[in-house]
């Protein structure tokens, strides 16, 4: 059996306009294969009716499978309305979901997650019953997984003048189908189908109907209708009308087939009107896409009614789904298709560029763009369509191969089209730029030959295509330069060509617009040029067979960047750490020096580590000096930084705070203000209290009832302080906050207690407490005596000053009534009034279970009963054990003639004496009124052993043997 959770939720109420009242809260854990209970108090709303009630629930939960909840509301006055029971399969939360009377989607018709308005399972109408809304209201969530659990983020009821009126039974649907009466093939396949037929037993063997359906998952629903019943009328009146509704698991039912449930729906006879509608709902038992049939027959007696059935879920309503559910692929490509969602088997048409037509999967290759059609087969049969679109490739031409006498190529690639994309790459050789996606770039090859190669892509296809550049140039012409490359553009003013020993000179120098180049030298003027990529060519007549060449050189000038300096030290640091590093950012510039504003503080120039331990307390100003990079074209640069280092001030790091239970759900009132001097000892301190430890880091956010704050958490909650002292670090600590359990008495406990009579009882409250006051009775005892019924309460305060008012009732009981059996060995009591279990006890202190007490003969005992129930009520008896002689001689000698009875003369009143053989046959029945003559009590019997029976009438049994010998 697991434990009941409940969960108590911190309300606030939102007036809707001027009639509406909502009132919300918070949620909380969804326990594992358990039941949980949220509660909201509700009042000022009065009476529900059709006038002014609910009108709707809300609910915000996360849960992975929604199949394995029930969500049910319940009100104050304990009527239940089922929300949504196993719905939604294996789908996941309920988000912003909202019950309601007036929305056309019913929730066991919806998919998960479910979002939106929905009619409930069951009516809130039921609970506009003209009875009081104020109280408790409960949302309960049974989770049936023992693996997984979700979170109630929060939950509302809204009450106003439209509320949900409960709509009445629905009406006998108008059906277009007719029931099968054979195992044929009608099913249900799709929502809003109904099926009708006419049970006729008024002939021999009735005709039975047969519908089936394919299971969208563990549960399945359906309403069934029954009508124009008319029975035979018997000596008994009428006989039952019912019709069975039987689930199998099967296409058609063979002979010896056991249902998986069956329902029996019994038909009113005095129904007004003479429709009988039913819900069912099949729980936990189907399987998805597999397929069932439902049976349905009348029993008893010669009967005709017509009856109908219809759907409300959990049939195979879903479509199939491919995944893709389209795809493009270029031209002599195949894509693979698979069915993720629906029942099979699956068929595929058409054939033509498929590897099967059958299965949830299969490869397409078509040539052309092919809409392919994917079938289920069988009852509740669906298609899909499937667009397979193929993509023409892309043209990736080049260019011809290139051979000149240059080392400046030209490329002449074709143009993608609208919606591709091409990129260069460099398969073999020395080029410069290295990445381009311009069809015309120009490149410059550092070595004798190149490949490129032009790549082009539409994102489904990609082709490329190379082209072979040459430098032709002969080897005793040397027209190569350089530059240095990459250049920040702040290192020089002026960047001279690098220009070999044997470098051929007379040319022109020459570049494309931004680069500011002397056409004889072939210097660059940086302080005129513009960052960028530039290709610089020097044209010179080389021989007759290359004639007048360009020959180039790549340089890349880069802009002057400023750096990220931005680093971050705490602005304050407790002189209790060893040391502190800085923060960096991405990106942050290396290379620099940390320094301080003074030397009291200890910082390490390279990685601008404080040590802590080392420094002095005080302010100071932490700077950064980057000196820049004409290599890296990085600019110099400061950054600066204030720091603090102070000593902690004095404070506890941990308090435990402790409240009474005032609403008895957990929640207390807290004086956190009270609580600083438990803190700290610091006289100007300040103290702020946050919920959360980021709040208080954050200075965000404080709580502002300090004096009567009230715990979020029932029963244990945690909140923080910021604790701030001029000239000291701030420091944080952690308040737990205990809500004291109420105070209560297991002596006292719940009740009730009994008086009888006018008997005296004593109510005990038990000891360990401060005080008592005692009502109605106003006494401040542990104790106190009563002796007439009604409640008795009593206000205990515990030795903290926490109070609870305890009550129990005190009821009038009658005394049991019980007889004593006196057997040789025991005295057995026998209780003839009452309710067990009794108790049992000789003086009234001690008591037992056992019903049997120990005697000596002589003794005069009081035997105490009780209910164990009713403990105050003990009913006794006082009793004597006599000396009963075993034997006798009844021959006349005056000796030992009688049976002497005299020590039965303690009890009064009539005396039944009764003799038994051994066989149990009564042979001798005396009643003595005369305690006189007990002494003398002739028995004139055979010799032999005899069984006595002694009764004295409502009081006791005395039980033994006695031997009569005549001789």
């Amino acid at each position: 059996m697991f434990s009941k959770k409940h969960i108590i939720l911190l309300l606030t109420i939102v007036y809707k306009l001027c009639t509406a009242q909502t009132f919300s809260g918070a949620g909380g854990i969804i326990a594992k294969n358990d039941y949980t209970v949220f509660d909201i108090p509700v009042n000022g709303i009065g009476n529900l009716d059709s006038n002014h009630g609910l009108e709707k629930i809300c609910i915000n939960l996360n849960f992975p499978h929604d199949e394995n909840l029930k969500i049910v509301l319940r009100s104050p006055f304990g009527s239940m309305i089922t929300l949504s029971e196993n719905n939604g399969g294996q789908g996941s939360d309920y988000i912003g979901t909202c019950f309601d009377g007036v929305s056309t989607n019913t929730i066991i018709l919806g998919q998960a997650p479910f979002t939106g308005n929905f009619l409930p399972e069951k009516s809130l109408g039921n609970l506009n019953n003209n009875k009081s809304g104020d109280g408790n209201w409960s949302l309960i969530i049974w989770n049936n997984s023992a693996s997984l659990s979700g979170n109630l983020i929060d939950w509302t009821l809204t009450f106003g003048d439209n509320p949900v009126v409960t709509p009445p039974d629905p009406p006998y649907p108008d059906c277009t189908y007719s029931i099968p009466t054979t195992c044929a093939d009608e099913a249900f396949c799709d929502y809003g189908k109904s099926f009708c037929g006419v049970y006729d037993n008024t002939v021999r063997n009735g005709k039975k109907g047969y519908v089936k359906f394919k299971a969208s998952g563990k549960n399945a629903s359906f309403r069934v209708w029954i009508k124009n019943a008319g029975a035979d009328r018997d000596l008994g009146g009428y006989l039952p009308i019912e019709l069975y509704v039987s689930i199998y698991r099967s296409d058609c039912i063979s002979a010896g087939s056991q249902p998986l449930e069956t329902y029996t729906l019994p038909y009113n006879l005095n129904s007004i009107p003479d429709t009988n509608y039913y819900d069912i709902k099949i729980n936990d038992i189907l399987e998805e896409c597999q397929l069932y049939t439902i049976k349905l027959e009348g029993i008893n007696n010669r009967c005709y009614f017509e009856y109908a059935i219809t759907q409300t879920s959990g049939i195979n309503t879903k479509e199939i789904v491919v995944d893709p559910p389209s795809a493009k692929i270029c031209a002599g490509d195949s894509v693979d298709l698979s069915v993720t969602q629906g029942c099979g088997p699956f068929v595929w048409s058409p054939s033509t560029g498929l590897n099967t037509t059958s299965g949830a999967h299969v490869v397409a290759s078509p040539t052309v763009t092919t809409l392919y059609k994917v079938s289920s087969t069988g009852v509740c049969s669906k298609t899909k369509d499937v667009l397979v679109e193929v993509v023409p490739k892309p043209i990736a031409n080049a260019g011809a191969d290139q051979t000149k006498c240059s080392n400046i190529f030209q490329m002449n690639a074709s143009v993608p089209a609208s919606g591709e994309n091409g990129f260069w790459q460099i398969i073999s050789g020395n080029v410069s730029p290295n990445v381009s996606s311009d069809p015309k770039q120009i490149f410059v090859l550092s070595s004798q030959t190149a490949t490129l190669r032009w790549t082009v892509s539409n994102g489904i296809c990609t082709v490329s295509d190379d082209v072979k550049l040459v430098n032709t140039l002969p080897s005793n012409i040397n027209l190569s330069f350089s530059y240095e490359s990459p250049v920040c553009i702040k290192k020089y003013n002026f960047l001279s060509p690098q220009l070999p020993a044997n470098f051929s000179a007379g040319g022109t120098f020459s570049s494309t617009s931004g680069l500011v180049v002397n056409p004889l030298t072939g210097v660059i003027n940086l302080t005129q040029s513009s960052p960028g990529n530039y290709i610089v060519k020097y044209n010179k007549y080389v021989n007759p067979t290359c004639g007048i060449v360009d020959y180039g050189a790549f340089v890349e000038i880069k802009h002057y960047t400023n750096p990220i300096l931005n680093f971050n030290f705490p602005t304050t640091i407790c002189n209790d750490v060893i040391s502190v590093l800085p923060t960096l950012p991405t990106g942050f510039q290396l290379g620099g020096t940390f320094s301080s504003s003074s030397s009291n503080l200890s910082i390490d120039a390279t990685t601008g580590m404080i040590d802590v331990a080392n420094s002095q307390n005080g302010v100071y100003t932490i700077t950064y000096h980057y000196p820049g990079s004409l290599v890296d074209c990085i600019a110099p640069n400061t950054y600066s930084q204030q720091v603090a280092i102070w000593s902690k001030p004095q404070y506890f790091q941990n308090l435990d705070v402790f409240s009474c239970n005032i609403s008895g759900t957990g929640i207390g009132s807290f004086d956190l203000l009270s609580t600083k001097a438990s803190l700290t000892t610091e006289t100007n301190a300040t103290v702020t209290f946050f919920e959360t430890l980021q709040d208080a880091e954050m200075n965000q956010n404080p709580i502002t009832n300090t004096s009567s704050y009230p715990n979020e958490v029932p029963d244990h909650d945690i909140i923080f302080a910021r604790i701030s002292v001029p000239n000291k670090c701030t420091v944080y600590a952690t308040l737990d906050l205990y809500v004291r359990e109420n105070v209560y008495s297991d002596t006292l406990g719940e009740g009730p207690y009994y008086v009888c009579g006018g008997t005296i009882l004593e109510l005990d409250a038990g000891e360990g407490f401060y005080s008592y006051e005692w009502s109605p009775t106003n006494e401040t005892t542990q104790k106190i005596k009563v002796n007439t019924p009604g409640e008795y309460c009593v206000k205990l305060t515990s030795t903290e000053g926490c109070s609870f008012v305890q009550c129990v009732l005190v009821k009038e009981a009658n005394l049991l009534e019980f007889e004593v059996e006196i057997t040789s060995n025991h005295l057995v009591v026998h209780v003839t009034s009452g309710n067990a279990p009794f108790e049992y006890s000789l003086d009234g202190i001690t008591w037992q279970n056992e019903n049997q007490f120990p005697y000596s003969k002589g003794d005069t005992i009081t035997i105490f009963v009780r209910e164990k129930s009713k403990q105050g009520c003990v009913a006794s008896k006082t009793i004597h054990i006599p000396f009963i002689p075993n034997a006798i001689t009844p021959n006349g000698d005056g000796i030992n003639d009688f049976w002497d009875l005299s020590t039965l003369s303690f009890y009064s009143g009539t005396i039944k004496v009764k003799l038994f053989d051994q066989y149990g046959t009564l042979v001798k029945e005396l009643t003595i009124n005369d305690g006189k003559n007990l002494a003398n009590i002739e028995i004139k019997l055979p010799t032999g052993s005899y069984w006595y029976l002694i009764e004295i009438p409502n009081f006791a049994l005395l039980k033994g043997w006695l031997l009569v010998k005549n001789r």
